[in-house]
């Protein structure tokens, strides 16, 4: 039996990230960066890997 990986939400994603290197990374402002954090709102869902891999991979960013 092969279990399901359920995906991890945006919000999850970007939990261990400050919004300024959330904001940094991708270019969105910071108040964006927080509702992003928060649950509030999140970018469209195409975006979501794009912008998770950006973040991930931005030289300033201390992995978590």
């Amino acid at each position: 039996m092969i279990a399901k990986i359920k995906p991890q939400s945006f919000q999850s994603a970007v939990a261990g990230y400050s919004a300024k290197h959330i904001a940094a990374a991708i270019g969105c402002s910071v108040p964006t960066a927080y509702d992003w954090r928060s649950g509030r709102r999140q970018p469209p869902k195409w975006l979501h890997d794009r912008y998770l891999e950006d973040i991930r991979n931005h030289p300033q960013i201390q992995k978590p």
